[in-house]
């Protein structure tokens, strides 16, 4: 939450790309969400950059490789 909700999470007025991760999301289940947040290319990973916010840790990446794992539920 503290990486991604303020872009993805419940205030309308700051939500990106349409993206609710503060409520169960078919994003979370596809491996999509993993994908960006773990992604080589700095362009393409989430937190973008331009953010101002740090890549995720990797002990974050495999909790959440964990979570999914384990069917993602809220």
């Amino acid at each position: 939450s503290e990486q991604c909700f303020h872009c993805h999470g419940p205030d309308n007025n700051n939500r990106k790309a349409n993206l609710r991760l503060d409520v169960d999301n078919p994003a979370l289940h596809n491996g999509k969400l993993l994908e960006r947040v773990s992604h080589k290319n700095k362009a393409l990973r989430m937190p973008p950059v331009y953010s101002g916010k740090d890549a995720l840790p990797e002990a974050d990446v495999e909790k959440l490789k964990q979570w999914i794992a384990q069917g993602a539920k809220y």
